[in-house]
């Protein structure tokens, strides 16, 4: 029991930095807070594997909150600014937009995934300690850091290659003069030179017929950086290209404006919040009532185990699925249902499962719904559900928001999910406590609030 302790001990500090970053995120450099974020690593690894009070162990949990809150909304903001700049200057269709966002997202996907094969080798395969275990995760944190090196080394590539997109710009318009001039002899001239006007409702395919696929070459503004930008024609960043350099910059909005910019991310953040309710309701509620018996506390752990293991194969998997495209926001709306419906089918069995000690995993495997065939890939659709709910939010936020707005939209918008884990764990403790009610087990962080039937 007490499992949603640890989630709370989990979630919290990450809310705090979640909520408040609109506000500061961009006034301390991305160096500093990934530096900070690494110091945060070590400290959690170091506390929770030297310490064997469980306010010290809580305490760590704590720390590694707020290290990957604060990593993750600075590199998913990071990647939709990489994204924005530079595949909005050069990616010939929406499709090749948004991969370092879709390598970002794929990452934290594995990082589940590795996170419990590193447990599970040199905990339960090599018989090492825990403790040992975190110590041995010292190196993480300094892979954690030489990461965001190779970042900017890519940021720093980025640039060239936008000096060279501006570079062919300007013999564009060259080009474009000269068709003004000769329309003729300039028809004759090889498909790299063939600077014809394409209409608006021209196909992605003749889109860059030439440089850019317009016998003008696509306006150029600067983000709130100071960097130049050219805009698109693509869809609905085509839609506010002439209103772009309208837009307000970040850094000139007021504290409540900013509010209001948070508020109107709801089509975004309303899916994240439920798909991360109903999610983490599972693993920290229904999962840890679940055993083959019920009675069996080692059946419990080994259900949980698994079905986790399923849980973060399923997130690995959606979270990589970007790079085939992006979900309209119909299908994002629906999947946070569908993850609903798995909390009530995981409830039902949780709560009319056997506790006799004698039954075998065999004999209940005649039951389909109750057994582990069922149970685990359902644990591996909820993992798409979840993962799918997360790429293609922040991807539609880099599809439908100007470029000035994305990265700060990107970052605000991870709240959601720390709000939705925070209202999970409580449903996580009030279910548990009933289910363990019901199967009269010990060790529920809380009573149930109903009767016993």
């Amino acid at each position: 029991g007490g499992v949603g302790l640890v989630f709370l001990a989990n979630i919290l500090p990450a809310l705090v930095v979640k909520t408040s970053a609109p506000y500061w995120f961009e006034k301390v450099a991305y160096q500093t807070r990934l530096t900070a974020a690494t110091i945060l690593m070590i400290l959690s690894f170091g506390i929770v594997a030297g310490s064997g009070h469980l306010e010290w162990q809580l305490f760590g949990v704590a720390c590694t909150s707020a290290q990957g809150s604060l990593g993750e909304a600075s590199l998913l903001a990071l990647a939709g600014k990489i994204d924005g700049e530079l595949c909005d200057l050069l990616a010939s269709s929406q499709k090749q937009k948004g991969p370092c966002l879709n390598g970002f997202s794929s990452g934290t996907g594995f990082a589940g995934v590795f996170g419990f094969f590193w447990v599970w080798i040199f905990n339960s395969q090599l018989q090492l300690s825990l403790s040992i275990t975190l110590w041995l995760a010292m190196i993480l944190a300094g892979g954690y850091l030489y990461s965001y090196t190779i970042i900017t080394h890519l940021s720093l590539e980025k640039e060239g290659i936008r000096q060279l997109a501006e570079s062919q710009q300007t013999t564009t318009s060259g080009y474009s003069d000269n068709n003004n001039e000769n329309e003729n002899e300039n028809d004759n001239n090889d498909d790299t030179n063939d600077i014809s006007y394409r209409d608006d409702d021209d196909d992605d395919d003749d889109e860059l017929n030439g440089e850019y696929g317009t016998h003008e070459p696509p306006e150029t503004f600067h983000d709130e950086h100071g960097t130049a930008v050219v805009g698109m024609q693509h869809h609905s960043i085509n839609a506010k290209t002439e209103s772009e350099s309208f837009v307000p910059e970040i850094a000139s909005l007021s504290n409540q404006q900013r509010l209001q910019l948070v508020l109107s991310l709801w089509p975004y953040t309303i899916p994240l919040f439920t798909v991360y309710v109903s999610e983490y309701t599972l693993q920290s509620g229904t999962w840890t009532a679940i055993g083959f018996p019920v009675s069996n506390q080692e059946s419990r752990d080994t259900f949980y185990e698994y079905s986790n293991w399923m849980y973060q194969v399923g997130v690995f998997i959606s979270r990589s699925s970007g790079v085939w495209g992006v979900a309209p926001i119909t299908l994002l709306w629906i999947m946070p249902i569908l993850q609903c419906l798995n909390v009530i089918i995981y409830w039902s069995i949780g709560a009319s499962q056997t506790t006799d000690t004698t039954t075998t995993t065999t004999t209940i495997g005649q039951d389909l719904w109750h057994s582990p065939y069922f149970l685990y890939p359902t644990a591996l659709y909820s993992g798409l559900l979840g993962g799918a709910v997360y790429i293609h939010g922040y991807l539609r936020i880099c599809r439908d928001l100007p470029l000035k707005h994305r990265e700060f939209a990107l970052s605000a918008t991870s709240m959601a999910e720390c709000l939705g884990i925070v209202v999970a764990d409580l449903f996580g403790l009030l279910i548990q406590a009933c289910l363990y009610q019901i199967h009269n087990l010990e060790g529920a962080a809380l009573s149930c609030p109903t009767t016993k039937s």
